[in-house]
């Protein structure tokens, strides 16, 4: 459903190249770092980093979506946009599946 959302469907389309849950290692202040975006997209003269959260938003998020802008400007990218998306698990009654909810949230960093 995210996928057709079309708050977040830019962050799925197929004309961009994209790398999720990438692992980016980096050196701050002499220690090793490492850290996982949930997707990244390189888009014409532009680079989103996207976090998908579930629960509410909290501070820390706010730090970790930083973060990867932070470490992935610091690598060249152009135009570097953090997004966290928030969303939550809810169980579907037809056939008790469960699917995921967008909430009408979301935190911009970066540019």
């Amino acid at each position: 459903r995210i996928v057709y959302d079309e708050r977040y469907s830019k962050y799925f389309d197929s004309k961009y190249s994209v790398k999720t849950e990438c692992e980016i290692l980096y050196v701050n202040e002499a220690m090793h770092q490492m850290e996982r975006p949930d997707r990244v997209v390189f888009a014409d003269g532009e680079t989103w980093v996207v976090d998908f959260k579930t629960g509410y938003p909290m501070s820390c998020y706010d730090n970790q979506i930083q973060r990867y802008v932070d470490v992935i400007k610091a690598m060249g990218y152009p135009n570097v946009r953090g997004e966290v998306v928030y969303c939550w698990w809810k169980t579907v009654k037809k056939n008790d599946k469960k699917r995921i909810i967008l909430v009408n949230m979301r935190w911009f960093y970066g540019v």
